[in-house]
């Protein structure tokens, strides 16, 4: 079929971005981004030289992304080296209040790290956030800790004890489900 092609503004996903023909739908010049980087507002924005498509990398200091929530900042996601694992009190100049749901299910050495030491600022660890992490087997929950969300440690096999701070007002379902914990403390 012959056509006339009339093609438009580039269209975009996460790895590639291409031009399509109103006519016939035929896709030209599909190519990889071909990132800049600039730093905005402490993040570091990605833009693809040829199409304009954005990435953002958030706030990230020694392996730790995190970002901004009420009364400072939530622990997103991690990806350093650390087998022994400390998360810092503060990151870029603003109190840890938390741990996000999931900040370490995507973390590649999750099933390496032995042991997780929270700061004694962090009150809240999300859904899911240390899921998976079959090798973790010591982890210290900081007296300000008020909840334990849903499936935060399923699957770390390794967890064998636990003490639960006594100003945690709320565990969710299946926080532990699949953990070797044979003593636990309760407030």
């Amino acid at each position: 079929i012959d056509c006339d092609h009339i093609y438009g503004a580039y269209q975009y996903d996460a790895t590639t971005h291409w031009k399509s023909c109103s006519n016939c739908g035929d896709n030209s010049n599909i190519d990889n981004h071909t990132f800049s980087e600039t730093n905005v507002a402490g993040n570091t924005v990605y833009t693809c030289t040829s199409c304009g498509y954005e990435k953002t990398t958030k706030n990230k200091v020694d392996g730790f992304f995190y970002a901004d929530v009420t009364g400072g900042v939530q622990i997103t996601a991690y990806d350093g080296t650390q087998t022994n694992l400390t998360v810092p009190s503060t990151l870029g100049g603003k109190t840890v209040v938390s741990i996000g749901d999931y900040a370490f299910v995507k973390y590649a050495n999750k099933t390496s790290f032995t042991s997780i030491t929270l700061p004694s600022t962090v009150t809240s660890i999300g859904k899911g956030a240390f899921n998976g992490c079959t090798a973790l087997a010591s982890v210290n929950i900081p007296a300000g800790v008020k909840r334990i969300e849903a499936e935060t440690f399923l699957g770390c096999g390794q967890v064998t004890n636990i003490t639960i701070p006594y100003g945690v007002n709320f565990i969710g379902a299946n926080a532990f489900q699949d953990c070797g914990i044979y003593s636990i403390i309760l407030p």
